[in-house]
C-alpha cells in the first residue's frame, strides 16, 4: 500500500504517538460512550472488534493510550491505526501524517468540551478543516489504482468522483484524494486517507423527484458499488447517503418530508450499521423498511462484497440487490 503525498516528509513515530487518539476515533465517528475520572477516561464500543454491547475500550486521555478490556489488548495511537485500519505500521505513519499533519494537542481539550453534543451536530472548530485547494477530473494513476482495488468503473468515476487537492489548516504541504460531493466539501478516500475535506458535513440526497423507493447507503463506495451490480450510472430510484451514521436524523428527516413509500436500507453489517438499521425500522415502521443485507450477508458492507466477488462473478450469478 503506498502513502499518495505530493511532498512527502515522513511523521516520525515519537510525533505520531502525540496524536490524540479522541480525536482520532472522533475523526471516525467513534465517540465516547462514557467518561469517567472526570474526564481522564473515555470508554467506547470498541472500534477494532464487534459485538461489544458493554463499552469496554478504555482511552486514558492523560497518557494517551487505549486499552480494549474485551481483547486484552492495548498500546499508542500508531498501534490503534494498526489495528483499526489493518495495515501496517509504516502504513498507520502515513495515515497519521495524512489525516493529522503538525501537532494538535489543544484539540483533545476541544473535543472533551464538546464530547456530549447530540450525534448529528455540525462540527465546531471549522478551522481544524481540511482545506480544499482544487477539484478536477481523476487522473492520478494511483487514485485510478485505488479505484479500481474497489471494483469501481470508469463511468461511474467520471459521473460521480473527483481529484481534490487539499492541505490541513495552516500547514503547506498538499495532499490527493478521491472526492465524492458531501455538504460543503467532500467526502474523500485514498488507500491511506480516509475523512472529510471542506465544511458543512451532511447526508447525500439524489434523484428526489421520485416519491416510490428511496434507497439508503452509509458511505459513497456503497452506492457506486450498488450501482454497478445493476449496470447503472444513474439511480433508477430516491437515495440517501448517510457519510456517517451519526447523521441518520437528517436522513429520516428528509425521507419522512419527501414521502417515499419504501426504504432500502443497504447499511454496514457491523454493530453502528445495524444499530442504525433497527433506528430506521423503529422510525418508520417496519412495513415501509427492508433491511436490505442480507444480500451481502458474509461481509461489512456492499463494496466489500462487490470486491470480493467481482463484477462479472456477480452479473453472472444474478446477486443483483434492487431497488
Amino acid at each position: 500500500m503506498e502513502a499518495y503525498f505530493l511532498m512527502p516528509v515522513p511523521m516520525r513515530a515519537d510525533q505520531a504517538r502525540q496524536v490524540p487518539i479522541p480525536l482520532y476515533l472522533e475523526r471516525h465517528n467513534v465517540r465516547p460512550a462514557k467518561v469517567t475520572r472526570n474526564g481522564r477516561e473515555l470508554w467506547y464500543s470498541s472500534p477494532i472488534r464487534e459485538g461489544d454491547k458493554t463499552p469496554s475500550f478504555k482511552v486514558d486521555t492523560v497518557k494517551n493510550l487505549w486499552y480494549d478490556h474485551g481483547m486484552a489488548r492495548g498500546g499508542n495511537v500508531i498501534d490503534l491505526v494498526v489495528e483499526m485500519c489493518r495495515v501496517s505500521v509504516k502504513e498507520a505513519l502515513a495515515i497519521l501524517e495524512s489525516g493529522f499533519a503538525g501537532t494538535v494537542p489543544a484539540a483533545t481539550r476541544s473535543l472533551l468540551e464538546n464530547r456530549g453534543a447530540p450525534a448529528g451536530e455540525k462540527e465546531k472548530d471549522q478551522d481544524r478543516s481540511f482545506v480544499l485547494l482544487k477539484a478536477s477530473e481523476v487522473e492520478h494513476p494511483a487514485l485510478n489504482k485505488y479505484l479500481f482495488a474497489r471494483c469501481i468503473d470508469k463511468p461511474l468515476v467520471r459521473r460521480w468522483l473527483q481529484e481534490i487537492r487539499f492541505r490541513p489548516p495552516g500547514k503547506l504541504k498538499q495532499f490527493f484524494a478521491v472526492g465524492f460531493v458531501c455538504g460543503q466539501g467532500y467526502d474523500a478516500r485514498s488507500a491511506v486517507f480516509k475523512g472529510f475535506v471542506g465544511k458543512g458535513k451532511d447526508i447525500t440526497t439524489i434523484n428526489f423527484a421520485d416519491k416510490g423507493t428511496v434507497a439508503v447507503f452509509e458511505g459513497p463506495y456503497d452506492f457506486l458499488s450498488w450501482l454497478a451490480m445493476r449496470g447503472l450510472v444513474e439511480p433508477d430510484c430516491g437515495v440517501v447517503i448517510l457519510h456517517a451514521v451519526s447523521l441518520k436524523a437528517r436522513a429520516l428527516k428528509a425521507i419522512t418530508e419527501h414521502g417515499f413509500g419504501r426504504v432500502m436500507l443497504y447499511l454496514d453489517r457491523d454493530a453502528a450499521g445495524r444499530e442504525a438499521t433497527a433506528y430506521f425500522r423503529s422510525e418508520l415502521g417496519n412495513r415501509n423498511v427492508v433491511d436490505a443485507s442480507d444480500t451481502y450477508h458474509d461481509f461489512k458492507d456492499i463494496n466489500e462484497w462487490w470486491v470480493a466477488l467481482g463484477s462479472e462473478a456477480a452479473v453472472t450469478k444474478g446477486n443483483k440487490p434492487g431497488s
